[in-house]
């Protein structure tokens, strides 16, 4: 299927700062984050709540998932794009129809600022906006594909596999210190240790010594990952689409740093790359993200 619509630039490496900056915020308040989303979208597009299963809840929580994967990860442009046709397409085959990209936009636009209540300005508005129409594109790329009949199959440009450095999916804590080790500390045992301190701090989960009924249990490793990407960690293999919500003991969903204790140090996002100035949106931003981790 050939596309004659021209795809949108990439943002701007201050653009890419900016906005991972406010999703670093968005997803330490992730659940409140879904929920002004998916009420946004009610609100705009009413016919979400005719979709099974749940109203469209479920396919409206993975779009904002992947969009705040997207600013996190350490992936290349390439496979953020190519994941995110991959998310369109299934979208699509589930009743999610490339039109709604726009509605969404305006409904995660609406989300945010609510979530960032005075620290949204123009400035923030206008490189979200940049970074949504970049990520949109590929969305309905991968809609119209699988409209068209791509079937099961998976859109052109898509690797499916997405393995770890060491050759395979992440299925256990032993796969997720593999891929750390080869693809952030090749040589450096002592920040591996640290990091796996962290994860321990904030997770319950030991990395370097699991325990046997935590080791391959899949919502002790999709937190454990989830806790990494806004640590500054990817993993490939991790589908921003397709990770369950975290809830606490009681049932009750949690925000991705829902167990972090209040007196631990290291709460703080890991800095993106590039200097940020004291003044101004970016650092009213890193002051607010500090606030949140006490």
């Amino acid at each position: 299927m050939t596309d004659t619509h021209p795809s949108p630039p990439r943002p701007s490496a201050e653009n890419l700062r900016t906005v991972q900056f406010s999703c670093q915020l968005l997803f330490r308040r992730e659940h409140e984050f879904v929920e002004h989303f998916y009420a946004c979208m009610v609100d705009i597009v009413p016919a979400i709540r005719e979709l099974a299963p749940q109203q469209g809840r479920p396919l409206c929580d993975g779009l904002v998932r992947s969009v705040l994967w997207a600013a996190l990860t350490q992936d290349t442009p390439e496979v953020v794009e190519s994941t995110l046709r991959r998310v369109g397409a299934s979208h699509q085959r589930q009743g999610f129809p490339e039109t709604w990209y726009r509605s969404s936009g305006r409904a995660l636009l609406d989300a945010a600022h609510e979530i960032h209540k005075g620290d949204w300005g123009s400035l923030l508005s206008s490189h979200w906006v940049a970074y949504y129409t970049w990520l949109s594109a590929s969305l309905v790329s991968g809609a119209a594909w699988a409209r068209s009949g791509g079937g099961r199959h998976e859109p052109p440009g898509s690797d499916r596999a997405a393995p770890t450095m060491t050759g395979g999916p992440v299925e256990s804590l032993g796969d997720i210190l593999d891929g750390l080790r080869s693809r952030h500390f090749p040589d450096d045992d002592r920040a591996l240790a640290a990091i796996c301190t962290r994860v321990a701090l904030r997770t319950g989960a030991d990395l370097r010594n699991p325990r046997p009924d935590q080791h391959a249990d899949p919502s002790v490793v999709h937190n454990v990952l989830r806790i990494l990407l806004v640590l500054g960690y990817s993993l490939p293999s991790f589908a921003p689409d397709r990770f369950p919500r975290v809830t606490d003991t009681s049932g009750r969903p949690m925000d991705a740093y829902g167990s972090t204790h209040p007196s631990d140090p290291a709460a703080a996002p890991a800095s993106p790359p590039g200097s940020v100035p004291a003044d101004g949106p970016l650092g009213r931003w890193k002051r607010l993200l500090s606030k949140a981790t006490r």
